[in-house]
């Protein structure tokens, strides 16, 4: 049985913007859909579509979130759709997680390197 996809870390404080420090401001914007019936869905998905489809469709919303991402870069202002795209991206990616069975590494190593990050933005502006 695959794992449990739970949330990391969540993490709201000061980031750089271009030349502006920024305030990130936590939300209290949650998925509507709880967790144990979107992961029954993810669990549908990955029997009924097989786990080499979700794989590659994994890659392709990862593809089109960078492509997204790229659009803003060269001055698109169309955050909607990066948002979509975001999310489109994360949900394949928390099909991955329980397809390996992988979520709680997933997670310390996302607690390790925001950690480091955290050491390095101190270095840096300390």
């Amino acid at each position: 049985m695959a794992a449990e996809v739970k949330p990391c870390l969540y993490v709201y404080g000061d980031y750089i913007n271009s030349n502006a420090v920024a305030k990130v401001v936590k939300e209290d914007n949650v998925n509507k859909i709880p967790f144990e019936d979107r992961k029954k869905v993810y669990m549908n998905a990955l029997i009924t579509y097989g786990d080499r489809h979700q794989m590659i469709k994994c890659l392709e919303e990862m593809s089109e979130c960078t492509k997204e991402i790229c659009k803003i870069l060269n001055g698109g202002e169309n955050f909607d759709h990066l948002a979509e795209e975001i999310a489109d991206a994360t949900v394949t990616l928390e099909q991955m997680r329980l397809m390996f069975n992988i979520n709680d590494r997933v997670c310390e190593y996302m607690d390790a390197k925001v950690q480091r990050l955290n050491d390095d933005l101190k270095k840096q502006f300390h």
